[in-house]
């Protein structure tokens, strides 16, 4: 079989599932393939299905989905049954990779509209709902849960780092500043809350949330 770098052709996605971890991605094929661990063995697999960009995974009311922008700009989900994997095609015209979270008892899947928007896709007792979040964005979303807040952030039109937030039941747009040339990825670490991506000069950089202030770090190194 060939090697993982000859079939992945975008990010990848990391999932636990259960005992076994997973990783997902788009192979050169433009489907989608993953790569799990189990019995001490990595083994490849194809999904299959045509998509762009990089895909992202979660685990939600017993199915391990992933989402992934198919060719057609739609929102596609491929979720593994127990016994096979099944497709379905959640519409909507993206332009971004989609970043999906579990918020309480709701599945959310981010990712930028054809007018440039955030928007969101949400599931709720068996029902999908699009809804424009607003904004003006230029990379793919990442979303994270920060103690009771929702937290979605992405690249703006101006190339500082903004985060849509909901609390108290309203979406709120604020711009965190600084010059990034990616899209972001958000992580929760221990109660420091981080978020990372490739600064104007090149280099990593993080902006992280302690003590009620937003602080930015040059993380150095040189990145694309």
């Amino acid at each position: 079989m060939r090697s993982p770098s000859r079939r992945r052709s975008s990010g990848v996605s990391a999932v636990m599932h259960g005992t076994v971890l997973r990783a997902f991605a788009r192979g050169n094929d433009g489907a989608l393939w993953q790569n799990y661990w189990a019995n001490g063995t990595w083994t490849w697999q194809r999904i299959g299905g045509e998509i762009i960009g990089a895909p992202t995974a979660v685990y939600y009311d017993g199915l391990l989905r992933v989402f992934a922008r198919g060719k057609d700009n739609s929102l596609w989900q491929y979720y593994w049954n127990g016994t096979d994997w099944k497709t379905q095609d959640l519409g909507g015209g993206i332009t971004s990779a989609p970043g999906a979270v579990v918020h309480g008892e709701v599945l959310r899947v981010f990712a930028r509209g054809n007018d440039g928007a955030l928007w969101q896709n949400y599931l709720v007792d068996g029902h999908w709902t699009w809804q424009d979040l607003g904004g003006g964005i230029t990379s793919a979303p990442s979303a994270v849960l920060h103690g009771s807040v929702l937290r979605v952030f992405a690249r703006a039109n101006d190339g500082a780092l903004w985060q849509n937030y909901w609390a108290n039941g309203t979406w709120t747009w604020q711009d965190l500043g600084g010059a990034i040339t990616s899209a972001p990825g958000a992580v929760m670490h221990g109660s420091v809350l981080r978020v990372f991506a490739r600064g104007a000069d090149g280099a990593l950089w993080q902006d992280y949330w302690a003590n009620g202030t937003w602080t930015w770090q040059d993380l150095g190194g040189g990145i694309s």
